[in-house]
């Protein structure tokens, strides 16, 4: 096996070249290494061992112990701490040696190999380049100049002088079994000495003493058969075999050594002179000596029969004459061509063609030299010619002209054609297999043919008269045709009258008549006649001799198709003819020609390989083949055998010969391969013929192979056993073929494609029979895996085994498509597990691969196995570790040591790796093994001062890898280069490997490679350059590069926090240059136009790679995505700002350079994640962007315009990270207050945004949208080469599924906001709006809301855009036109009740409550959108607020609407608040306020247009006024509900757009007696509900004042009974309970003032007193650091005052002045309210005096006129509708009283003046003894 080992073969050579030169001397007792060994005291059981060995092995103990050692590193399969116990126990200690033994027996057959290849690669050109093969022959020159012609000639007396170790020698464990094995070793070992000796001396003549030497070797062992050895062997079949070839092949080698060719050549004149040891005088007198010696036995003929030749034509050689003839009679005495003849049949003969030159040479000389009769005759010469052709030597068979033996020979064959045919048959067929010009020469000559024999016809006939004396030339009388019974036949032809014959006077009478004719077209006419005859039943067709001729003629049109296809066209009748014999081959009586049918098939194997498609397609057409009678799709057993089933079911089975059914397997096995290859291969053409047109006649073939062979096999019986393992191998292949198929078939019933693969795997997993027969077939080779020794005639069990492990491991892999297929197709997880074997076959199975683990012969083989038990760790549900116990540290220790040894394959190494990365994912008990950790025991760790020095083993995985990795960076240091370094797939799965042991934290694994000197550097060497090496390489080293960032990035997540300390300042160091590393390599050159620089001169840019190469790209990316995001927030690695900076602007370069470029598509992803990256980088470094802002802005908005100029656009799917990066950037410049863009960045940016979204297709999911069949998705992941064994589950699955939407759905969202942002920082909105305009952002915006509404994730999208409309809004009333010109009302009437859910209900609420709001509420969307649908819901009412103050009567109509479709809505969120204190639910009830508030000045047309909805919001005002008053007047209470609420506002909720919550959110008013023992987070949460409740009041109560009756207009007019007003508050004065449920009252209002003034008052008193609490501190230096929040609370509560103070008044005047109030009533309500204001308005008095200021909210034209006229304005209070005549402002007169008196509790001035008006209003309209007025 020539394995593919990662060493250079150089150095390799020359250090085992002393080896390979001494070869089964190297160790020996007189070898240079045998010296004597000093041994210590404790070494006592090593120097049994020793001893032991080199007693078995003959040899220095100094060898013996080498031998041991070499053992134990490559052979030793057991586990090494085991190594010590065996040395302590003599009997195992025995049994060590007795297999140091046979590893030392299978090294030196192995040592000789190697030589054998190395000198078969010299030489053979067709496997090798020149330049290879060039290399080999200069080793082969090293070997001959250290003298290798001398120490193969004295191995070679070696082993046949050798001594068979004994008991007696020995000891006695060297019984007589093992003597016997050490006679077969030696023999095998003489037989591949003289392999190698062949094909040494095959290039040139050995000097003469070499000669004299082997001659006297040969002498010494009488050419084999005098061995000394001989005795001990068992006779066996390979012993014999072996004996034969010795005393063979060693007269060839003395015959080459001899010169043979010179003599060869010198014969037939190619050369001038004997040259080489035959042209030495002094040769002949050594070989008469050793014919003299040998006497008469046969092995010396071939050699007196050569020095006869030499003889005969050297006219120098003294010999006499008649020694020369005494010697050939001897020769022929001796039958020395029935010798030769044994040779040529021999198997050894056949494989190699240095034998068949040897005997060429030889009979070709003498067949020149001797003539006559008496040397042989001819058909014995041509016979043993044929079997020496061989493509090395067939340029000296045929050539027309020259003085050849086989010319002249061919010559006399031709002259007796076709009466002798079969001879002539094998020559042209063994010529015409040599190369493509002697096929087209034997063409020509059967196509020119001049003689025609045949048996002399009786002269009687009168057909024929001799015309010579001596009777040989005859002459035809009359026309005579060839073949009379086919008259009509176009090729049919004559020999005419007066042709001349002349007759052969050899043998049997025959007379060859002179014609011309084609020899072809005879041919063709005999294949007629004899598929005329099958139509007659009375003819036995099967005995005929027209078919063994039949037979000879296929099979020379097969063989001249395979040399030269191109004569395809030439002998297209003979193929069509071909077909008809199978067609007709059931017509066979009594039985089928087995020789005439195998050679058909042969015939249409050979076309498949050119024409496949046509070729089968034909096949199938005779029936001859299996094919379908049903729907095979859905009954694989729905087949007919066709006629080759019958022939062997019926016939073969019976014989036990089963040529045909070798013939028809490799005909399906070429079938596959071909149809495969031309599939693979046929690019743009469509071909003729497609696969459909007979795939099920293809599956029935393949089913009757794997069901009635494959399974059915061990129950034939069978003569010769290679028949059994040929078939068996062949239904392996076609198996291993149609499973490794990329063919496509299509279903009958779905017609939808599916790979054949995945359909015969399917098949194979449902026959239980087959599955278990593979398992079979591996469990009956782990006897025979680790000892095996294969060789080129044994080569049938290795291909058994390597096919069956290949389909099952094609099983296992096509078994987890099929499943990620199915959960990619949404098929339930549990429904895809899909067991490949029944019952315990698993544990079977795995025991078997982890034997063939053991392999050390085949590399493929062990590859395969090392496949299979990875997915075995993947697919099976199973514990490894518990199945094979005891072996997984016996397996450990051996894939280690495969991993450590330098010779070991590549390959090996690197499916070793990935079955240690699969290990480390799903095998957590074999994991424990591998890394093979030590860790100390307790007292070691208190010794070491308690620190915990965990290592791990020599046995360890992470040993070889950090081993790879610093061999890796010391070469890098010491050079610069990685010339010498192994693969980088070998360097990227260790990384891999390494990148696991983080990713599962394996806590003592991390600590033991933390504490590897310069680990770190080592692995950051692999961020510093890139190989100069292929493609592939680069793509191994791009991931290598990942997996070393998330290795670091994982590292970084490790030590965040206060572990970030421990870390050494150089590792942190080596960290951030390892960031600069990694962007310099990716954003500075892997992404960009510019070179990179690599090793030597070689430059690299991303358009090298390929198009698939790009996902090597974007796993880099990705990785220095995750590294550069956590590299930036750990606190303890600091990264400069102009770093910051820099990695910014390089990746805004490279988004440039990926959006400019051609084939963008191409590298779409990789644009994603540039972008994506720079989003979250802005982000986080945004208060480091200084200025720099708005040069990225600019920057950005030059990337986007390049991507649309580009050829495809700027690609939608990056649009979302940079309008987000955007976002984030004008932010920074609108905080920083610092605006210094231009108008056209402006313009750009807003073109850009506004096409985005007009151009936007939404939605991006629609509900008819198609999906793909499962088997196209099946197909494609089945087409997929590595990769990824993992599976999806259908969680995940579903996860990514809804990733990619939110991905393809925040384009909208993201170029809305950036609109917003636009709107907010540029100062003219005006210049923005055509641009708006033109690209209809509102009518699209709207368009996306009414699809929104229908989406489940659409609330996200509606309120972006609804905060767009609300800045438009405020900057500009031409905004609010447009949005109410497109009827934005009605989206937000219409589709807001199918998603917005009531508030959850607070656990105290009563049963009631909960009762009715289960019953009321639906959830039409998912509970997870439930928060943004109310946010969305918040915005929806604020616009609507806002539209309403701005367009007034315009929208009052669409007012209306919103409130008649919401009021329930609204009713029960503003009843809510009673109950919920939740910041969503009142944000949501301040919201609802805001826009009744507005509603309610136009009360008289909101009465008159829907008087039952302003019914229920007059009294659900009423009572959330109360309800606020409640809460806001019993702070304990408020508090219990705060800290006991059921949360709905999830963290980071956004509440931004809240404007008093905003503004006031720092201050707090509230004192209790436990409030300092509340935490911080119910504190802040407590005074925010407090903030709201107050905002909530403030609104109610203004909106209350709308519905009263003016103040004013009360106090003037005398006539109030044409006011159509009822009072709003009952005559009731006692203060709310928190229970009350019934009508508003005038104690309401009275408590509700009360506690406004003590808020105040608190308010104050929080200001004086409360900066000295401790607990308070940072709350009071939030307060004092902005007095404007304190001034608008307090603004707040002295405007609850104000709107108190009118109602109570005005509702108190319409019931004076109303008739229908009696007396009493009025009296008792004067005397309430005239106490209860007296009191307030002393406190209110005593406020001012202790220094509180009125600074009530006014309009700005609002102002105090004196004390006659007294005016009153009320803050953000608009005009009420013209109906009603009401201005806000009164006057009255204040005659009857002085206003010293009136006014003595206030001051006279501005913000004490509206105190003073209540207190007149108090005193004069409220006065109890005033009963008149």
């Amino acid at each position: 096996q020539r394995s593919q080992v990662s060493i250079d073969k150089e150095p390799e050579l020359n250090a085992y070249k002393a080896r390979l030169l001494l070869g089964v001397k190297y160790i020996n007792k007189s070898s240079v290494n045998a010296r004597f060994i000093s041994y210590k005291n404790e070494n006592k059981d090593i120097q049994a061992l020793v001893k032991t060995v080199s007693s078995l092995l003959n040899c220095s103990e100094r060898n013996g112990l080498t031998v041991a050692l070499s053992y134990v590193i490559n052979a030793y399969d057991g586990k090494k701490s085991n190594i010590k116990t065996i040395m302590e126990d003599e009997t195992k200690r025995e049994e060590f040696a007795v297999k140091v033994m046979q590893y030392y027996m299978d090294e030196r057959i192995y040592l000789l190999r190697a030589l054998k290849d190395i000198l078969i690669l010299a030489t053979d050109k067709k496997e090798n380049n020149d330049s290879e093969m060039q290399f080999y022959q200069n080793f082969r020159d090293q070997l001959k100049a250290a003298n290798i012609e001398k120490q193969l000639v004295e191995q070679f007396l070696f082993l046949s002088k050798a001594d068979v170790p004994t008991l007696e020698a020995n000891g006695k464990l060297m019984i007589k079994e093992w003597s016997a094995k050490w006679a077969l070793q030696y023999l095998s070992e003489l037989n591949i000495l003289l392999d190698i000796m062949a094909y040494y001396f095959d290039v040139e003549c050995p000097p003469n003493d070499i000669v004299n030497q082997f001659i006297d070797a040969l002498k010494v062992i009488k050419f084999g058969t005098q061995l000394p050895y001989r005795f001990f062997l068992e006779y066996s079949s390979d012993a014999c075999s072996l004996q034969d070839k010795i005393c063979y092949a060693s007269g060839l080698i003395l015959l080459r050594m001899l010169g043979i060719s010179c003599l060869r050549e010198f014969c037939d004149g190619s050369a001038a002179r004997l040259s080489g040891p035959f042209g030495s005088a002094n040769i002949s007198k050594e070989l008469q000596k050793m014919f003299k010696e040998l006497g008469n036995q046969t092995p010396v003929s071939p050699i007196i029969l050569a020095w006869v030749t030499k003889c005969c034509v050297d006219d120098n050689d003294p010999t006499p004459q008649n020694t020369i003839e005494l010697y050939n009679k001897r020769a022929q005495k001796a039958d020395v061509f029935g010798f030769i003849g044994n040779i040529v049949k021999s198997d050894w003969f056949i494989e190699d063609y240095v034998w068949k030159s040897i005997v060429y040479d030889l009979i070709s000389a003498s067949a020149m030299v001797f003539n006559d009769e008496s040397f042989a005759d001819t058909e014995t010469i041509i016979r043993l010619l044929v079997r020496c052709i061989a493509d090395k030597i067939s340029w000296s068979l045929y050539k027309p002209g020259r003085r050849n033996t086989m010319a002249l020979l061919l010559f006399t064959l031709r002259n007796r054609f076709p009466f002798d045919h079969e001879l002539y048959f094998d020559v042209l067929t063994k010529i015409a297999s040599t190369s493509d010009n002697n096929a087209l020469e034997v063409y020509n000559i059967l196509e020119h043919a001049t003689t025609y024999a045949e048996v002399l016809p009786s002269p009687r006939s009168g057909q024929i008269q001799c015309i010579s004396e001596d009777g040989t030339m005859w002459k035809q009388l009359e026309d005579k045709m060839i073949y009379p019974q086919a008259m009509e036949h176009p090729f049919n032809f004559k020999i005419s009258k007066g042709t001349v014959g002349k007759m052969m006077l050899q043998g049997e009478p025959v007379i060859s008549w002179t014609v011309e004719y084609s020899t072809w077209k005879l041919f063709i006419l005999e294949m007629d006649i004899c598929l005329s005859q099958l139509q007659d039943q009375s003819i036995a067709i099967s005995k005929l001799p027209i078919i063994n001729y039949v037979t000879k003629i296929i099979k020379l049109v097969r063989i001249m198709l395979d040399s030269s296809w191109k004569l395809f066209d030439t002998l297209s009748a003979f193929v069509s003819r071909t077909f008809a014999l199978l067609e007709r081959c059931h017509y066979f009586k009594p039985w089928p020609p087995s020789d005439l049918i195998t050679e058909c098939i042969s015939c249409v194997s050979t076309i498949i390989k050119y024409e496949p498609l046509q070729a089968f397609k034909d096949l199938i057409h005779t029936r001859f083949m299996p094919y379908s009678i049903n729907d095979i799709n859905i009954n694989p057993s729905s087949f007919d055998g066709g006629s080759v089933g019958s022939v062997i079911l019926a016939y073969e089975k019976q014989a036990r010969y089963y040529s045909m059914t070798i013939s028809f397997l490799t005909l399906v096995r070429e079938s596959l391969r071909s149809i495969n290859y031309r599939n693979n291969i046929k690019g743009n053409d469509t071909p003729t013929i497609s696969i459909y047109d007979f795939q099920t006649d293809l599956i029935a073939t393949i089913n009757f192979v794997a069901i009635h062979i494959f399974t059915d096999l061990h129950r034939w019986n069978f003569s010769d056993p290679g028949e059994q393992e040929q078939i068996g191998l062949l239904c392996l292949e076609i198996v291993d073929n149609a499973l490794h198929s990329d063919l496509d078939i299509k279903l009958t019933t779905t017609r939808n494609l599916i790979s054949m693969s995945s359909y015969f795997a399917q098949i194979i997993r449902k026959s239980d029979e087959c599955i278990v027969k593979l398992i079979n077939i591996l469990s009956a080779g782990t006897s025979i895996v680790r000892n095996y020794q294969p060789s080129e005639r044994n080569i049938k069990p290795a291909l058994i085994l390597k096919s069956t492990l290949s389909i099952i491991l094609r099983i296992y892999e096509l078994t987890s498509s099929f499943k990620s297929a199915n959960v990619a197709g949404g098929s339930n997880e549990k429904e895809t597990e899909i067991y490949v074997l029944p019952g315990g076959e698993h544990d079977r199975l795995l025991l078997s691969c982890s034997s063939y683990l053991f392999c050390r012969w085949n590399p493929e083989l062990l590859i395969l196995s090392l496949n299979l038990f990875k997915n075995l760790c993947l697919n099976v549900p199973m514990s490894i570790y518990a199945n094979l116990g005891q072996d997984a540290e016996t397996l450990r220790d051996l894939l280690i040591s495969h991993l450590r040894m330098k010779d070991t394959d590549l390959k090996v190494k690197e499916a070793i790796l990935e079955l240690l990365i699969v290990i480390m994912q799903t095998q957590p008990g074999l994991v424990v093994s591998l890394l093979n950790l030590e860790v100390p025991e307790q007292n070691e760790i208190m010794k070491s001062n308690r620190t915990s020095n965990v290592r791990f083993n020599d046995m360890s995985c992470l040993s070889f890898v950090t081993q790879l990795l610093r061999d890796h960076s010391e070469t890098l240091q010491s050079s610069g280069t990685i010339d010498s370094s192994p693969s980088y797939q070998l360097l990227c799965l260790s990384v891999e490997l390494l990148y696991y042991v983080w990713k599962d934290h394996r806590i003592l694994a991390l600590d033991a490679l933390r504490a590897i000197p310069n680990f770190w550097n080592h692995l950051a060497a692999l961020l510093r350059i890139l190989p100069m090496q292929s493609s592939e390489e680069i793509g191994y080293h791009v991931k290598a590069s990942a997996y070393t960032l998330q290795i670091m990035a994982i590292e970084l997540s490790l030590l965040s926090g206060p572990k970030i300390s421990t870390l050494d300042n150089s590792v942190k160091a080596i960290f951030v240059d390892a960031f600069k590393k990694s962007t310099e390599l990716i954003a500075g050159n892997l992404l960009k136009g510019t070179a990179m620089e690599c090793e030597g001169d070689f430059e690299l840019t991303l358009s090298d790679f390929e198009v698939d190469k790009a996902s090597h790209v974007l796993t880099l990316l990705k990785s220095w995505r995750t590294f550069t995001v956590i590299i930036s927030k750990v606190d303890g690695i600091d990264i400069d700002n102009t770093t910051k900076l820099d990695t910014l602007s390089k990746i805004i370069e490279c988004l440039d350079y990926q959006l400019s470029r051609e084939s963008i598509n191409a590298y779409i992803s990789v644009a994603y994640e540039l972008s994506c990256l720079l989003d979250i980088m802005i982000n986080l470094w945004s208060s480091h962007l200084g200025k720099s802002a708005e040069l990225f802005i600019e920057k950005l908005i030059s990337v986007m315009l390049h991507g649309i100029k580009s050829d495809v656009g700027l690609p939608d799917v990056i649009k979302p990270q940079l309008f987000t990066a955007l976002i984030s950037l004008f932010q920074n410049v609108r905080n920083s207050k610092n605006n210094q863009l231009k108008d056209e960045t402006f313009f750009d940016l807003t073109n850009i945004v506004c096409e985005a979204i007009q151009r936007y297709n939404f939605p991006p999911f629609r509900r008819n949208e198609q999906k793909k069949p499962k088997g196209e998705i099946f197909k494609d992941r089945t087409k997929n080469t590595r990769s990824n064994l993992q599976v999806l589950t259908s969680k995940e699955y579903k996860e990514s599924v809804d990733k990619a939407k939110t991905k393809k759905s925040r384009l909208p969202i993201a170029s809305t906001y950036l609109l917003c942002e636009i709107i907010q920082l540029h100062v003219n909105l005006e210049a923005l709006l055509p641009t708006l305009m033109e690209h209809n952002v509102v009518q699209t915006l709207l368009k996306f809301m009414e699809f929104s509404f229908q989406q489940v994730d659409g609330a996200e999208l509606i309120e972006a855009a609804l905060c767009l409309f609300i800045q438009m809004t405020k900057k500009t009333a031409a905004a609010a036109e447009s949005l109410v010109l497109n009827g934005v009302s009605k989206y937000l009437c219409l589709d807001f009740p199918q998603n917005y859910t009531l508030p959850i209900l607070d656990s105290w609420s009563t049963k009631k409550d909960t009762a009715v709001y289960a019953g009321e509420t639906k959830l039409k969307k998912k509970s997870g959108h439930k928060s943004e649908w109310r946010r969305t819901w918040r915005l929806g009412i604020s616009l609507m607020s806002i539209l309403l103050g701005i367009s007034r009567h315009n929208f009052l109509t669409d007012a209306f609407n919103f409130v008649g479709v919401h009021y329930e809505r609204m009713e029960k969120v503003l009843a809510s608040v009673r109950y919920n204190q939740s910041l969503e639910s009142l944000q949501e009830a301040e919201e609802i306020m805001n826009f009744l508030f507005q509603l309610a000045h136009f009360e008289t047309k909101w009465q008159f247009d829907l008087p039952i909805v302003f019914n229920k919001m007059q009294i659900s005002i009423m009572s959330l006024c109360r309800s606020c008053t409640i809460l806001l007047s019993r702070s304990q209470l408020l508090h219990y509900m705060v800290k006991h609420r059921s949360p709905e506002k999830k963290p980071g909720t956004n509440t931004s757009h809240l404007p008093i919550s905003s503004n006031l959110k720092t201050v707090t008013f509230s004192k209790e007696a436990d409030e300092d023992q509340m935490s911080p987070e119910i504190r802040t949460l407590f005074e925010k509900v407090q903030i709201c409740l107050v905002s909530i009041l403030c609104k109610g109560l203004s909106a209350l004042r709308q519905f009263s009756p003016d103040l004013t207009y009360l106090i003037t007019e005398n006539n109030i009974e044409r006011l159509d007003c009822k009072p709003m508050l009952l005559l009731s004065y006692n203060a709310p309970a928190a229970e009350d449920d019934g009508p508003v009252s005038f104690g309401t209002m009275l408590a509700c003032q009360t506690m406004a003034l003590t808020l105040l008052n608190k308010l104050d008193y929080h200001r004086s007193t409360l900066l000295k609490s401790p607990n308070n501190q940072s709350l009071n230096a939030s307060v004092n650091s902005d007095s404007s929040h304190k001034s608008k609370l307090r603004s707040a509560l002295l405007y609850i005052l104000e709107n108190c103070q009118v109602l109570i008044m005005s509702q108190a005047l319409l019931y004076l002045r109303h008739s229908d109030v009696s007396n009493n009533d009025k009296q008792m309500l004067r005397w309430e309210l005239s106490t209860e204001l007296g009191n307030f308005l002393n406190g209110v008095s005593r406020y001012f005096t202790r220094g509180g200021s009125h600074s009530s909210p006014r309009h700005a034209d609002a102002s105090m006129v004196s004390s006659n006229s007294l005016s009153l304005s009320f803050s953000t209070t608009p005009k009420k509708d013209d109906s009603i005549n009401n201005s806000k402002t009164w006057t009255t007169n204040t005659s009857g009283q002085s206003p010293r008196k009136l006014g003595i509790r206030f001051a006279d001035s501005s913000d004490q003046k509206f105190f003073h008006i209540m207190d007149t209003i108090v005193h004069r309209m409220l006065n109890r003894t005033n009963t008149t007025s």
